[in-house]
């Protein structure tokens, strides 16, 4: 039980330190106000398509950051979430 609470613990304060820190969540801000800009601006034909490119770019910005920020919650849980062959003694032999 106690166990179970202090890896519940440990995945909640990661969770929230990528709220905090993720990489992905400010650019995702940007993307919806190039979107925004895009659904109610008055664009000219060229201001249209460099914001629509600018939205492209944006996106995959999201999704390199988000593989970025995945992968490091991931490496950071793998390191405090201990595996079931560390190596322990199950108690059977």
């Amino acid at each position: 039980m106690e166990f179970e609470f202090r890896k519940n613990t440990i995945l909640a304060v990661l969770a929230g330190g990528c709220l905090w820190g993720c990489s992905s969540a400010p650019i995702k801000m940007e993307c919806q106000e190039l979107q925004a800009r895009i659904d109610y601006g008055d664009l000219s034909g060229d201001q249209l398509r460099f914001a629509q490119q600018e939205l492209d770019d944006c996106r995959g910005r999201v999704k390199s950051a988000e593989q970025k920020d995945s992968a490091f919650i991931e490496g950071t849980e793998k390191r405090f979430t201990p595996s079931d062959s560390d190596g322990t003694p199950t108690g059977s032999q």
